[in-house]
């Protein structure tokens, strides 16, 4: 007959067994795919994909820290939105601030307002967006558009190309109200405080902007401005592009208390809507320091 021993043995082992797997780390969880995606990883800049084409038409920027997010849309050609964001359990929602008359506008039905769903999405790395307009009806209550029928896919830019996301403060005239202030001044009284939003194209286009002297700043600063086509950075000519064609160019000398920011031959010989963009600075102890953005969104024909 088997012992006491014999028969409590593996009954011990058993429990020896038992006792070292249950001792036994869990598993670690699976690996993030993408860590920089999250609900609170968001700033920075972000461009449009469709397959393996990007689209910088369609972007944003996302700034703040995480639950405090806001963001600047360019929802197609060169508009730049302010959004303010609020955060929701699993996305934010981005909403265009209108102010002035454009607020005025929104609110008796004359215009449209953007708004913009915004989430992460590990399965592609990946933000993904839903980004609608806005009209408010006659019953008080919003109606909202998405410009496409699903999401829309946005990755990180990977600043190859550098894009512009500031808002100007101010416009570039063209041709003679380029170089002419009265001509200039007689435009914004013409086209309702626009200037002239049309020009030939060709390849010695004139851009200019006038600005009072004592509001930019002191004598003895230096004064130099970066020039910007279709929100990237202006080259020159495209048979002999330069990286220095647009960038920290002199702005002209003061006459009559207004200094003269221009441009007498910006090659832009293609036809449709185009963006001029001027970025002027000012440099008082040899650190540049942007004071204005003026821009216009033309018409080469």
């Amino acid at each position: 007959m088997p012992s006491a021993l014999t028969r409590v043995l593996p009954l011990m082992m058993a429990a020896i067994t038992l006792g070292a797997c249950a001792q036994e780390p869990p598993p670690p969880p699976p690996e993030d795919p993408c860590p920089h995606i999250g609900i609170d990883t968001m700033e920075g800049d972000w461009i449009k994909v469709q397959g393996s084409k990007a689209d910088h038409r369609s972007r944003f920027r996302i700034t703040g820290t995480p639950g405090d997010y806001d963001a600047v849309l360019v929802a197609g050609f060169w508009t730049k939105m302010r959004m303010e964001g609020t955060k929701r359990d699993t996305d934010y929602v981005f909403e265009e601030v209108l102010e002035g008359k454009f607020a005025d506008e929104y609110r008796t039905g004359f215009r449209t307002k953007y708004r913009m769903y915004v989430e992460p999405n590990k399965k592609t790395c990946s933000l993904r967006a839903v980004i609608a307009q806005v009209e408010l009806k006659e019953d008080g209550k919003e109606k909202e558009k998405p410009r496409t029928p699903g999401f829309e896919e946005f990755l990180q830019d990977p600043k190859q190309v550098e894009f512009t996301y500031q808002r100007p403060d101010g416009y570039v005239f063209l041709d003679a109200a380029a170089a002419n202030r009265s001509v200039a001044e007689s435009q914004l009284k013409e086209f309702e405080g626009y200037p002239k939003p049309e020009t030939q194209l060709g390849e010695a286009i004139k851009v200019g902007v006038f600005t009072q002297a004592s509001a930019d700043g002191p004598d003895s600063c230096s004064y130099t401005f970066d020039l910007y086509f279709d929100d990237k950075p202006y080259k020159g000519r495209r048979d002999s592009p330069s990286e220095a064609a647009g960038k920290n160019l002199p702005a002209g000398q003061v006459s009559g208390g207004y200094r003269h920011w221009f441009v007498p031959a910006w090659y832009a010989p293609y036809g449709g809507n185009h963006h001029f963009e001027m970025y002027r600075y000012k440099s008082c102890s040899g650190e540049r320091e942007l004071i204005g953005i003026n821009d216009l969104e033309a018409v080469l024909h």
